[in-house]
């Protein structure tokens, strides 16, 4: 976090105190305090002694079940700018893949479970379906294919089509989010940030406050994806210049790393580190660029909540459907009172709670560290 507020400090200084847009960084207990502080869930006198974010305060957006809010930074001369914290997309499917498919809990949408097994035939490779490399992104991509679901919706594969759904509009704003329209984005985001909290309800209806988790997703999983959507939410919502949502994320370091490894092999030095960092640097310079840049466009307030007006029915109406017995009003009013009671508080963080969403600790434990 220190290492963070440096960094925006100085960047803000070298660009006559304008900061950047936001930051981006992956789901490690590391960035737990990062991930608070961009959803508006630290307290602002915290940031005292920070040469940036004393700068900054808390801002809000009235949405139904959105407990979470937003970073605007002050600036010298009384501008204020809206910054964006992005969890990587990518990792947080990463982890939904790996922990629908663990020996330690079975992941239900409603009433339907989750069974990979089903995809096998249709063509899943065994290394995705055995986890051979937990870190793979072609390996989750290929849980999500959908050509590797069965063609027809049946009791075994349905929780498979809703796994591949739910991540399908968790994405369609950030990884497929090119040239979709922001209410288009931040319609999907919020839509799968309701029926993953929706879920986590049912699940605590199953198997009690203590053992909830064994029947869905980690609740470390549920908020790296929640605080996911949000971001979606804040580009659609603030992001009033060119910005690219896909590229508006962690991965996009890793390979920019990748490559400037990609010039030595064996044991790397800080030496290796200077030079290939170097070398990339000319090579881009060396290619032709052709920017187009267009603003990718925002919604008004209003706008966002009527939205959220309608993605929350919606969702009801979608977990009546996958959901013996319930009704939309009775999904509806269930969660209203699971929300006041405890969902609000399982969402957030406690102050000092430290969590992992490591995917070995979910295989081998009954449930993530807290």
């Amino acid at each position: 976090f220190k290492l963070m507020d440096e960094a925006l400090a100085a960047l803000s200084d070298a660009n006559a105190g304008v900061p950047p847009l936001g930051a981006t960084y992956d789901g490690g207990t590391v960035n737990s305090m990062l991930h608070q502080a961009f959803a508006g869930l630290r307290n602002v006198k915290e940031f005292e002694e920070c040469k940036f974010f004393s700068k900054c305060k808390v801002g809000r957006v009235s949405l139904p079940y959105v407990p979470y809010g937003f970073l605007e930074y002050h600036d010298d001369s009384g501008g204020k700018h809206v910054l964006i914290g992005g969890m990587d997309t990518r990792h947080c499917v990463k982890r939904m893949c790996a922990h629908a498919n663990v020996g330690s809990r079975t992941v239900y949408w409603g009433s339907c479970f989750t069974d990979l097994s089903t995809m096998v035939p249709q063509g899943l490779p065994y290394k995705s379906y055995t986890q051979h490399d937990e870190q793979s992104d072609a390996a989750a991509w290929a849980i999500l294919n959908p050509q590797n679901l069965p063609p027809q919706l049946h009791g075994l594969a349905t929780g498979a089509h809703i796994l591949a759904f739910v991540v399908s509009l968790l994405t369609s704003g950030s990884e497929g989010g090119d040239d979709v329209p922001p209410a288009v984005r931040f319609f999907h985001a919020i839509t799968a940030y309701y029926i993953l909290i929706l879920n986590v309800q049912i699940a605590v209806l199953k198997r009690g406050r203590l053992q909830w988790e064994s029947a869905f997703l980690p609740l470390t999983s549920v908020r790296n994806a929640s605080l996911n959507c949000m971001q979606v939410l804040s580009v659609a919502l603030f992001a009033d210049c060119s910005v690219r949502p896909n590229v508006f994320a962690e991965h996009q370091q890793e390979r920019h790393y990748g490559r400037i490894k990609s010039f030595f092999r064996g044991t790397p030095s800080i030496r290796d580190g200077i030079m290939g960092a170097q070398k990339q640097h000319l090579q881009q310079m060396r290619t032709p660029v052709s920017a187009s840049p267009k603003p990718s466009g925002t919604i008004t307030v209003p706008e966002a909540q009527a939205l959220a007006k309608q993605a929350w029915d919606f969702a009801c109406r979608f977990q009546s459907w996958i959901t013996c017995g319930k009704t939309p009003k009775a999904i509806a009013d269930d969660f209203a009172v699971f929300w006041e009671s405890e969902g609000n508080k399982l969402l957030t963080w406690k102050k000092g709670e430290v969590v992992s969403d490591d995917p070995v600790v979910g295989m081998y434990a009954d449930e993530d560290l807290f």
